[in-house]
């Protein structure tokens, strides 16, 4: 029989070490955009934030926050006197900025309300958002070091007849944690499954699992499911490791190649016995825990130092354990991202898990100088099990 459901709350984190130092007594301030990658529609409850370290005075602060399709809403505008300020979460209709002690929401528990606007007019969290602070007054400081949303949970879903796949919920990014819970009502039971897929285990202890049921009310882990059509999460999956077959280090490292920011690996030609070897090529590996695979795109993001040179971006075939080639052209002298879709990615996927791609560049034709760098932005595998 028919059933609708709803999900409930979901919470994303930056995770830590954002770094968004407020300058001091400065009007101009600080703007920074972020991309939390909710795939759904639903509107927000609250806005968090974390100092690190604290700002001793909050009463100095004019913050606001703009969603991708807007509005602005006014978090902040000098209110609370001399607080010092170590967490704080938005709510519509919270509590008033306190003028003394320490603001601590991460522990108490606490929202307060916003200066001006609404969180619920934040009513799409897909796309870039926008946070602007200012510090107007002179001698105390502090870095915003992590930002929250936590979403209303009022977005609904409904499989209507037998068979029915049902939905296919998928969340991006790298989360310090998730609560997830789903609700349904159904006519009649004992008639749905769910599978749920973890890929990022290592933050919420569910070891990679996937987890089917068809009886009843389930609780697994931390994340609380009942019965409902299909249930994933898919992949948006990080390197784990680079290796710099030919070539020599120039600067920069894993960190650098986790997110799109213009921080690089940058890795200079080096010796090649024959011509037809890349001179650059730099292996990076991971591991995908279903080690199943119905869709694979790879990513990468990269740029030469000099013209005339072609790159290849290839894939490990767990059938011939040999490199496949799948993109091949001019390599680019500005940032590009590459996405390589292959046709049966699941060659790619090995029964452990493990994946590895290979970027390779080499002067095809004469060049003009014996020395020329790859700068190498992001790499990422987005995966469907």
């Amino acid at each position: 029989g028919p059933f609708t459901g709803p999900f409930g709350t979901l919470i994303w984190y930056s995770g830590t070490g954002l770094g968004w130092a407020i300058p001091d007594n400065n009007s101009t301030g600080i703007t920074r955009t972020f991309t939390p990658g909710f795939l759904f529609n639903t509107p927000m409850q609250q806005f968090r934030m974390i100092f690190n370290p604290i700002h001793t005075f909050i009463g100095d602060l004019f913050i606001t926050l703009r969603s991708p399709g807007g509005p602005t809403v006014t978090l902040l505008n000098r209110e609370g006197g001399g607080a010092d300020l170590k967490s704080i979460w938005f709510e519509d209709g919270g509590a008033a900025i306190p003028t003394t002690g320490t603001i601590d929401s991460e522990t108490t528990h606490i929202a307060y309300a916003p200066s001006a606007g609404s969180i619920a007019s934040f009513t799409d969290p897909n796309g870039v958002w926008t946070w602007h602070a200012e510090d107007l007054a002179n001698a105390d400081t502090g870095t915003c070091d992590q930002i929250g949303l936590v979403g209303a949970g009022t977005a609904f879903y409904t499989v209507q007849n037998p068979g029915e796949t049902g939905i296919d919920y998928q969340m991006q990014g790298v989360p310090s944690w998730l609560d997830c819970n789903i609700d349904y009502q159904e006519l009649n039971t004992g008639q749905f499954n769910y599978t749920f897929f973890a890929p990022n285990a290592a933050t919420n202890g569910l070891a990679y699992g996937r987890h089917t049921s068809n009886i009843g009310f389930n609780t697994y882990n931390n994340l609380t499911f009942t019965r409902r059509g299909t249930v994933v999460v898919k992949g948006h999956i990080a390197p784990t490791s680079f290796t710099i077959f030919r070539g020599v280090l120039v600067s920069g490292g894993l960190a650098d190649i986790l997110t799109s920011n213009n921080s690089y690996l940058v890795v200079k030609n080096g010796v090649t016995a024959l011509r037809t070897e890349s001179p650059i090529t730099i292996t990076f590996d991971t591991n995908w825990p279903p080690a199943t695979a119905t869709a694979m795109t790879f990513q990468i993001e990269n740029k030469v130092s000099i013209n005339g040179l072609t790159q290849r971006v290839a894939l490990k075939n767990k059938n011939t354990n040999a490199y496949d080639v799948l993109d091949t052209r001019a390599a680019p002298q500005v940032d590009t991202l590459v996405n390589v879709v292959p046709g049966t990615p699941g060659n790619y996927v090995y029964a452990n898990g493990d994946m590895s791609a290979r970027l390779l560049v080499r002067a095809d034709g004469p060049v003009f100088t014996n020395t020329w760098t790859s700068s190498v932005d992001y790499v990422s595998w987005d995966m469907t099990p």
